[in-house]
């Protein structure tokens, strides 16, 4: 063989791998939810984007509102900037729409996120529906749909929102999983990244880490009032175009499940002193906890704590 062919087998061989490394990060870049026997029928991955969150059931309105035409649209939503995940997954016979739908509201409960709206049946609205205005995947009776959202966030400014849209038809389910995620998540400690190949080519937000409380063993309520005050004294100044994410913390000593829900009230308890006591709205607070530390990595008294970033909202 000679060197011209040589370096062309050679280059061919890196787009080839190059192809391959690309296509293994996309298949694991929507990696929370997927349950066994998943069947991957369609997938779209974007970035820097505005997705639309859906809050409630989609319906039909005969009038134009808040820039819809008429036609179906979300009772609710609110828009959110990030990167976006699009899945589509088909299963066999032996799994049911209902049971997937179950599974994932453990899966995401059990990480800590909140079910902000779920739906079954004629209370999602229409299959036709949804297959206009989420996906049109969708398929089956109205009767055998299911709907989850769950996020990270406080109801207007979310961290992660996850839409989980389950039919069942022709006795096969499907399940399309729609996953958005703000890149602010990048510079936030103890808060889940989602596992896109490069966060520094998203338009991240500015974030900074504001102060840090501290608490005594097993306790979620700081002790510290003054610290406190000097806290949202600062938040007040700040006004109202930024996010407070308090993330809470625990030491590795004892059970990491009793940990986990400790550190989620250390979270709540410093965003409800933070609320109260610098008169801001509750929308611009996000509270989550993050479990414990490993005593090794530091001691465990600074463990122990909650920190506070700030995040500039969107503009």
């Amino acid at each position: 063989m000679n060197v011209l062919s040589t370096r062309v087998m050679l280059k061919l061989y890196l787009l080839t791998a190059i192809a391959i490394l690309s296509l293994t990060s996309l298949a694991q870049a929507c990696a929370t939810f997927k349950p066994a026997g998943a069947e991957l029928f369609k997938h779209v991955d974007k970035h820097s984007t505005v997705a639309e969150v859906i809050q409630g059931p989609v319906e039909y309105f005969n009038t134009e509102q808040d820039g819809y035409s008429v036609g179906y649209r979300p009772v609710t939503s609110v828009k959110m900037q990030g990167s976006v995940c699009h899945q589509v997954y088909d299963f066999d016979e032996q799994q049911s729409a209902y049971s997937l739908f179950q599974q994932a509201k453990t899966f995401f409960s059990a990480r800590g996120q909140t079910a902000e709206f779920e739906c079954q049946g004629t209370r999602c609205g229409e299959t036709t529906g949804w297959q206009i205005f989420f996906d049109k995947s969708v398929a089956g009776p109205t009767e055998n749909q299911y709907y989850l959202l769950s996020t990270v966030g406080n109801g207007s400014r979310y961290l992660v929102a996850n839409m989980v849209h389950v039919t069942e038809f022709d006795g096969r389910p499907r399940m399309i999983l729609r996953s958005v995620y703000d890149p602010a998540l990048y510079r936030i400690p103890g808060i889940p990244k989602p596992q896109y190949q490069s966060p520094q080519a998203h338009n991240i937000a500015e974030v900074s880490l504001l102060s840090t409380v501290y608490f005594d063993t097993g306790s979620s309520a700081s002790d510290n009032a003054e610290k406190l005050s000097l806290i949202s004294e600062q938040v007040k100044l700040n006004g109202d175009d930024k996010t407070y994410v308090i993330v809470g913390f625990t030491d590795s000593a004892g059970d990491a499940i009793t940990n986990l829900e400790l550190s989620r009230m250390r979270a709540h308890s410093t965003m409800e002193q933070l609320k109260v006591r610098s008169g801001l709205a509750a929308q611009q607070f996000i509270a989550w906890g993050a479990g414990e530390i490993d005593g090794g990595q530091q001691s465990a008294g600074r463990a122990r704590r909650a920190d506070i970033y700030v995040v500039q909202n969107p503009s």
